[in-house]
């Protein structure tokens, strides 16, 4: 709604109480109030003519888009009187922002989205425990599986689609 738009409804809207006003005053003189009395009784009756004025700018419905460019306006006349303080929560919100984009892209990159194969959601890994054996298995490696373990492994598979195996490293 455009500047005029509402300076005219709040005009109307001055009007309209103004009206409502002067008719309770002269129900408050019908009623056999005095004159100068029937002034503040139709006063007292209306209640705040400000909160209905807001209540109604509430109703219209524009009231908060008002309230959002004032607090607007606000907070630019606040930024123009320190600048540098501007400049420092901008840069602050800036890096924090580009931090948080990067540390998601790599969790939403490696732990989020689903491995480059079909069915990814159905892959399982296994490993051997060697419990008795000192040097030949490590607590964070595990057993390492010969090529003969795998052809067994793979030969009598009766649980799994496929078996295949994998090496932690780089080529």
């Amino acid at each position: 709604m455009r500047k005029w738009q509402i300076k005219r409804r709040n005009a109307d809207l001055e009007r309209e109480l103004r009206s409502d006003l002067e008719l309770e005053e002269e129900e408050q003189r019908d009623r056999g109030v005095p004159s100068d009395e029937a002034h503040y009784a139709a006063r007292r009756s209306f209640d705040n003519e400000a909160l209905i004025q807001d209540q109604t700018h509430d109703a219209w419905g524009f009231a908060p888009v008002e309230r959002l460019n004032q607090d607007i306006r606000y907070a630019f006349r606040r930024i123009a009187r320190t600048p540098a303080f501007a400049v420092t929560v901008l840069l602050t919100l800036a890096i924090g922002i580009g931090a948080n984009t990067a540390v998601f892209s790599v969790i939403n990159r490696v732990l989020l989205r689903p491995l480059p194969y079909p069915d990814s959601d159905r892959l399982v890994s296994l490993s051997l425990n060697a419990p008795g054996a000192g040097g030949l298995a490590s607590f964070s490696t595990g057993l390492r599986l010969s090529p003969s373990m795998y052809f067994t492994f793979a030969r009598h598979n009766q649980t799994f689609q496929s078996v295949g195996i994998w090496i932690n490293g780089t080529a």
